[in-house]
């Protein structure tokens, strides 16, 4: 399927077409998730090399690939090239999508997996090494008895148990590279799919980060909207919501209200209110989230549209059906306009309009 898009796309929009591009991308990752690295890594090389030159080291998309590409080595076991990759987003994730942007997040989790990885393989290789030197060891002996099946994932959860327990005795509770532990512990937890255990170990970590870092510090910031985001996963969202409040207050105390990062607070707020089942605050987050978009970027920005989607899609759940109906169709207008009649919002957008005049009564635009 992805491959006929994509010839479609190179005899249609052109190899440079961010859309082809973009398709190229999930290719690769296709490829990658199917356990064919060796497709993988070149489609996703070119494709980046590509981006770099079309769309700029910038570009969200752009940063996606570099994100995927990281992966890919480090699936092939090829860290030598993924970590510094995995840095390198990871900076510049940071710098344009802001601490608690999920892609950022994603990437430094990806990049802490990294680190691990390259502990254990050391450690791995300690071992080999001492068993070699003392083949008549109880180590080598117990070789022969074969080893319960675990998964990958319940191996990366004890290994992480292991590591923060040793670090707390090595360089105790309030170190550093303990509350890094702490940090690998709860996203293995997560990713192993128990995704409430990992909320209870970042809360404790969120309460080490307070006591020893104080509720500005970036980390601390950090943590809070990771634990957000394990309690969405869990499926807690009034937590997810409290837990998003909090940050936006820390956001608003330490950046200001008109800083990225809070605008991005208010919208993952509204999110989580909206599934929470408090449609009305989350209307009120999303006009948050609306005028400080407006106030940095103007009213027809990519970005804006995205959020006056978000608003009207808020206000329809809220019960205002009108509401939702008018500014669904004003959003189409506007996209139209900026976006082009081919771009894939205006589907969607136009289908959202249509859906919402036949709640108000009204006849479809």
């Amino acid at each position: 399927m992805l491959e006929q898009t994509l010839a479609d796309q190179l005899r249609i929009l052109g190899a440079d077409h961010p859309h082809t591009l973009n398709t190229r991308n999930n290719l690769a990752v296709a490829h990658q998730e199917a356990g064919d690295p060796a497709r993988a890594i070149p489609l996703l090389e070119q494709t980046l090399a590509d981006q770099l030159r079309v769309l700029g080291a910038d570009h969200p998309h752009t940063l996606n690939t570099r994100n995927s590409l990281a992966g890919a080595y480090d699936e092939a076991g090829d860290l030598a090239r993924a970590i510094p990759l995995y840095e390198q987003t990871l900076a510049d994730q940071l710098r344009i999508l802001g601490a608690d942007h999920p892609h950022t997040l994603n990437t430094r989790n990806n990049l802490a997996g990294a680190y691990e990885e390259g502990e254990a393989r050391v450690a791995s290789e300690s071992d080999q090494l001492d068993r070699q030197l003392a083949p008549n060891s109880p180590a080598s002996a117990s070789r022969g008895t074969p080893a319960p099946q675990r998964t990958m994932e319940e191996d990366a959860v004890g290994a992480a148990a292991q590591l923060l327990k040793e670090r707390t005795q090595v360089l105790g509770p309030d170190h550093p590279d303990t509350l890094r532990a702490w940090a690998s512990l709860a996203y293995n937890r997560g990713k192993a799919g128990d995704p409430a255990s990992a909320a209870a170990t970042q809360e404790e970590l969120l309460e080490a980060c307070l006591r020893m870092l104080g509720p500005n510090h970036p980390d601390t910031l950090t943590t809070m909207g990771v634990l957000a985001h394990w309690r969405e996963d869990a499926g807690n969202h009034s937590g997810a919501a409290a837990a998003w409040k909090k940050l936006l207050a820390a956001r608003v105390r330490v950046l200001g209200y008109n800083h990225p990062d809070t605008i991005t607070a208010w919208d993952l707020l509204a999110s989580s209110l909206r599934k929470a089942g408090d449609p009305v605050g989350a209307v009120a987050a999303a006009e948050e989230v609306v005028a400080g978009r407006v106030r940095l970027l103007g009213r027809e920005h990519p970005d804006t549209l995205s959020a006056r989607g978000h608003l009207a899609h808020c206000q329809g759940m809220a019960g205002d059906a009108d509401g939702a109906a008018t500014a669904f169709t004003q959003l189409l207008e506007d996209s139209l306009r900026v976006l082009g009649p081919d771009h894939p919002d205006i589907r969607v957008t136009r289908e959202c309009a249509a859906y919402w005049q036949t709640r108000a009564g009204k006849g479809a635009p």
